[in-house]
């Protein structure tokens, strides 16, 4: 629950060791970022969501209520691509939340959908994951310090890396 932005300053102020997210490109930052896998956006909604009958989409076909996060809670890549769309929308199929956690608690009540990289291990059960295949897929991966040889840290990328790896 605590802003992208914020989980980065707390890495460089070493009061946590590691953050998961998205790589952030236009963001300076000290931190070793490493990759853990290539994540396709992905239209979430609910199963009834008009657009869950699809196996894919581009952003033509994205139509209805809109969910889209603030840029203070979720890195700028994703919100880029969410703004890409928010900008072309009529205002009153635009709905913004402060988190993501409450974007997908729109989507599964079936207020509109949201955009979002898809991580499988990441996934809500509830929902449905369409990728959008004209939208650019997003690093998704793990923060640490560049003095990354804390030895549980060291164990932790290894055992991340794998567990991505066999899930994706």
């Amino acid at each position: 629950l605590v802003p992208f932005p914020s989980l980065l300053s707390m890495i460089e102020n070493n009061q946590i060791h590691a953050a998961l997210g998205t790589k952030n490109e236009q963001a300076k930052t000290s931190l070793y970022y490493r990759e853990l896998c290539s994540a396709p956006v992905a239209c979430v909604c609910s199963p009834e969501h008009p657009l869950a009958q699809y196996k894919t989409l581009t952003r033509r076909q994205l139509t209805g209520n809109f969910i889209a996060c603030s840029p203070r809670q979720i890195s700028d890549s994703i919100f880029t691509v969410q703004n890409s769309i928010l900008v072309n929308m009529a205002p009153e199929m635009r709905f913004l939340t402060e988190s993501v956690e409450s974007a997908v608690t729109l989507a599964k009540a079936g207020v509109g959908y949201t955009l979002y990289p898809d991580i499988p291990p990441a996934r809500d059960a509830g929902l449905r994951y369409i990728p959008v295949t004209d939208l650019p897929e997003i690093s998704f991966g793990v923060y640490c310090q560049n003095n990354h040889d804390h030895p549980v840290l060291k164990r932790f990328l290894t055992l991340i890396l794998q567990y991505i790896r066999d899930c994706c």
